[in-house]
């Protein structure tokens, strides 16, 4: 027979779930949601079992941010570890650090800041192996601010040149691509 859900691939970070192969439903948290509700504990339980370890990795990341977003801390952490176990089965460095900040931004919520902290500087250690440079200046800007609820002014203000330095970095990068696009026309 027919599973209830099943996972046809990735495209763009967009998984589909669907409950037969002819209807394609774009997943959200709110359809994880739904489908789970719908067929009780009984719905993760049949999605851990494909062996598509990046999707659900994706989908236990989404349902992180999804309870992060509704202040359900405990819940967040649980599927974002759950995330983090797929990720490290498949590899992915990058999405691994995906896990690692969010996690850390649900225990700076949690004023568990220096378990935020040691999340987020891995973070940060693994955004950079890559060059994430969005990412590392994100990263940097919530170290700040936990800095700055602990009165660590002097951390706090170092994260946030860190901070700066990537942005300004990535403008000047910007800005010397136009200008070598202009000095090819004259």
């Amino acid at each position: 027979g027919i599973k209830w859900i099943s996972i046809n691939g990735i495209r763009k970070n967009n998984i589909s779930l669907e409950p037969s192969a002819k209807k394609l439903t774009p997943i959200t948290p709110k359809s994880i949601i739904a489908h789970t509700n719908a067929k009780g504990s009984k719905g993760l339980k049949i999605l851990s079992s494909f062996e598509d370890h990046d999707a659900l990795g994706l989908v236990f990341n989404a349902l992180g941010d999804y309870y992060r977003e509704l202040k359900e801390y405990q819940k967040a952490s649980s599927n974002y570890n759950k995330a983090l176990v797929y990720y490290e089965a498949s590899g992915n460095k990058e999405r691994i650090a995906t896990v690692y900040l969010n996690v850390g931004i649900v225990f700076e919520k949690q004023k568990k800041y220096s378990n935020a902290l040691n999340y987020l500087n891995r973070s940060v250690e693994i955004f950079s192996e890559f060059g994430f440079k969005n990412a590392v200046a994100n990263a940097y800007h919530t170290i700040s601010e936990i800095y700055q609820k602990k009165q660590d002014y002097n951390l706090e203000k170092s994260n946030l040149i860190k901070e700066l330095l990537i942005k300004n970095i990535e403008i000047a990068e910007k800005v010397l691509v136009a200008i070598d696009k202009i000095m090819t026309k004259l």
